[in-house]
């Protein structure tokens, strides 16, 4: 399987993985790599444009199914669980039932770099960015957590969510944040001043993915719908329904 180098760290399963890595123009979205899933106590790094596993994280995987284009190799396995992973400078962040971040140099990849402790549950979110030096995480504890990826403390615990933040969406440049959870709400937070900037309801499921463009927010959910809001004002902009 062209496997280059596994990395383990933490007891529990994988619940996510990110790597901190360039920035793109909108979003949180990379700039070019592959994506990850794991829903045992592990993750592959596949190779862009292909389906060969370049790098195991974590030891073993189960159920993983890969789809590639040229942008990239997307990796979702049965427990849906995914990230994407960026192949620059690369520091490799995990999370999982274990409830901690770990955080690995991609270089060296034999033990954690650090390990990022706070959550109470499960973690299910991360995202990293290695300009800003930041890591936001989210929870079954219903937190978002801000961590400084250089001491290792947590910057902000943000509460806003009154069940499980299961999606995670980051605009760096912009310093903001989205999360959905099993509340049914989305959350837009100023991760900077570590503050709620707007909870946006509508949705009458688990809010399962959301992302940020620009002053705009879109929000998918088990009910059917994806939902587009204006990220700092009062309104929906346009919902549109699935089978």
């Amino acid at each position: 399987d062209n496997v280059v180098r596994g990395v383990r760290g933490g007891a529990g399963g994988a619940g996510g993985f990110d790597v901190g890595a360039g920035r793109s123009k909108g979003g949180d979205g990379g700039d070019g790599g592959s994506s990850v899933g794991g829903g045992s106590v592990a993750a592959a790094l596949w190779a862009v444009g292909g389906g060969s596993t370049s790098e195991t994280l974590g030891g073993v995987r189960r159920g993983d199914d890969a789809t590639a284009d040229g942008a990239g190799v997307s990796v979702r396995d049965r427990m849906e669980r995914a990230a994407r992973i960026q192949l620059r400078r690369v520091l490799v962040v995990s999370g999982g039932n274990d409830n901690e971040v770990v955080v690995w140099d991609a270089a060296v990849s034999r033990a954690p770099r650090l390990t990022l402790s706070g959550h109470d549950n499960t973690v299910m979110a991360i995202k990293a960015d290695q300009v800003s030096r930041r890591v936001v995480s989210t929870g079954y504890d219903a937190t978002v957590r801000v961590w400084d990826l250089d001491s290792g403390d947590a910057v902000h615990v943000l509460r806003g969510h009154e069940e499980v933040v299961l999606a995670l969406s980051v605009d760096w440049r912009r310093g903001l944040a989205a999360s959905g959870g099993r509340d049914c709400r989305c959350v837009v937070w100023d991760i900077v001043a570590g503050a709620a900037l707007r909870v946006v309801g509508g949705h009458s499921s688990d809010v399962k993915c959301v992302w940020l463009d620009g002053g705009r927010l879109l929000s998918g959910s088990y009910d059917g719908s994806v939902r587009v809001h204006d990220v700092r004002g009062d309104r929906q902009r346009r919902r549109e329904d699935g089978e």
